[in-house]
């Protein structure tokens, strides 16, 4: 009986590990419910204000988080992030 074998059906929680694969949880995630957040109110203020919304686009937000603009695409269309709520308006 190795370690490996005794883990088999024991709960992730009971070895110390986390059990949440969303948002932050994910051990690949770069962004936190903060940023994404702060993401999604900016780019709806940038869609309210044409003025602003070079200075809020899909590019420039991808920048300011240091996530490619598919990661940003997706947590600002709910497609990833979506358990975080929001006021804001989606893509």
């Amino acid at each position: 009986s190795s370690v490996r074998n005794a883990s088999r059906g024991t709960p992730r929680a009971e070895w110390g590990m986390s059990t949440s694969r969303r948002g932050e949880g994910h051990h690949m995630a770069r962004l936190t419910a903060r940023d994404v957040k702060h993401a999604r109110m900016l780019f709806a203020e940038g869609k309210r204000l044409r003025a602003l919304a070079a200075d809020l686009s899909l590019d420039r937000l991808a920048l300011k988080f240091e996530v490619s603009k598919s990661a940003m695409f997706d947590a600002l269309s709910y497609r990833t992030w979506s358990h975080i709520v929001d006021s804001g308006e989606t893509i």
